[in-house]
């Protein structure tokens, strides 16, 4: 792929982080969830980017962007 298409968003949460890969030239979305690793979250924001482009069959390269949400909901 390496063409940029993956737009990826990121919630970290308190027991699980969710991740959505979006490919934009065919609109297949892809979701994970895994757990959360309090003692390190960069590692779980990691995680999250792996599982979905694992999903996808896409690489680093293929990532146009990634987003993560500020603040809390509730």
């Amino acid at each position: 792929m390496s063409n940029g298409s993956l737009r990826i968003g990121i919630d970290a949460g308190g027991s699980f982080t969710h991740a959505a890969a979006l490919r934009t030239e065919d609109g297949a979305l892809y979701t994970a969830q895994i757990e959360s690793n309090h003692s390190d979250p960069s590692q779980t924001f990691r995680d999250a980017i792996l599982e979905v482009l694992k999903l996808a069959a896409a690489e680093l390269a293929d990532i146009y962007g990634c987003g993560h949400p500020a603040g809390t909901t509730g």
